[in-house]
């Protein structure tokens, strides 16, 4: 099953138009997918919301550096290119460089003149440079140098990342019935899960917003929401209760989840839980400010952090007794045996 992995391609444009082509060639001959700025049509999302969704869905980001900084994004000071390199680093993407070397960008000085050289932006250049070669980087002296150090290069991350890609649907192996197996058991321990807190919950004597931790529980457990199969890859679309998912996704809830519209289904399922939870008191919500929008975040509150963890303390000390009982049973059977 072969992969076709989507590569983002970034780097200045107007000095670096014959490297971009002789790169997205490379990628082409090496069966995978390029993407880059230039392939985007306008939309109403903003220049950047685009690039952040393209980079999230792509494998690898590849950063082409000749001698220019690039465009300026007026909210961070940056150029468009740093941005992109930063973020596909802060999302832990795969990410490799091709420099241009400097016989080269002497040699382009002379043809094309100084404009292919930066002017205006120089410490800022001259600091991205040198964050860029301290990461994962190959010179190139021309074109046919460029093709070999991509091939290269995804050869090399191959080898060490475990990548999505993308898949042929007929080469697609015929998993429906793994995928009906992990529905039975999920249902089996969502069930097991309620089981254990309706049998344990009266230990705990917590109050929330008036609620004891006992009827928050029966609550959360009959509120149900549809989770679509898109965000589970499951067969069918189906309903889970409030409590599953909070639980399952406390890290998430911590740090929080936003409104933001480049956000993915599973983002916003969570979003619309977040946003009905907060009536129980277990979620808060935060504006923050993100470049020129203002974006509202929900996440855990003090109580929603405390009733985690009590329902976690409480499922492991009822896995812990259900264990004890299992391996006292087994004793006993094991002694009736040898009697």
């Amino acid at each position: 099953m072969k992969k076709k992995l989507q590569i983002f391609i970034s780097s200045t444009f107007s000095d670096l138009q014959t490297e971009r082509q002789s790169a997205v060639e490379a990628v082409l001959r090496a069966g995978h997918i390029p993407a880059g700025m230039e392939l985007f049509s306008a939309g109403n999302e903003s220049q950047l919301e685009i690039i952040k969704r393209w980079i999230d869905e792509s494998d690898i980001y590849m950063l082409i550096l000749g001698g220019r900084y690039g465009s300026i994004e007026k909210a961070t000071d940056l150029s468009y290119t740093e941005i992109e390199y930063q973020y596909a680093l802060q999302k832990n993407k795969p990410v490799f460089a091709i420099v241009a070397s400097e016989p080269l960008l002497k040699a382009k000085v002379k043809k094309f003149g100084v404009e292919v050289m930066e002017r205006k932006n120089v410490e800022k250049y001259d600091a991205f440079k040198e964050l860029v070669l301290s990461k994962i980087c190959r010179h190139f002296n021309d074109n046919n140098e460029i093709k070999l150090a991509i091939l290269e290069s995804i050869l090399d991350i191959q080898s060490r990342f475990n990548l999505n890609g993308w898949v042929r649907f007929e080469e697609m192996p015929d998993i429906s019935s793994l995928l009906s197996q992990l529905s039975t058991l999920q249902d089996d321990n969502n069930r097991l899960k309620k089981e254990m807190l309706l049998k344990v919950d009266k230990q705990a004597k917590s109050m929330y917003g008036g609620l004891t931790f006992s009827e928050l529980t029966q609550l959360l457990l009959k509120k149900e929401i549809l989770v679509p199969k898109s965000v589970t890859n499951l067969e069918e679309d189906h309903k889970q209760a409030y409590l599953d998912v909070f639980l399952a996704n406390y890290g998430v809830f911590n740090t929080g989840v936003d409104n933001h519209n480049s956000s993915g289904d599973a983002n916003h399922l969570l979003y619309k839980i977040a946003s009905d939870m907060m009536v129980y008191g277990l979620i808060e919500q935060k504006i923050e400010k993100r470049g020129q929008s203002s974006i509202s975040v929900l996440r855990s509150s003090d109580d929603g952090k405390r009733f985690i963890a009590e329902s976690n303390l409480l499922l492991h000390n009822a896995s812990k007794e259900e264990d004890a009982k299992k391996k006292a049973t087994s004793q006993g059977k094991g002694n009736a045996k040898s009697v």
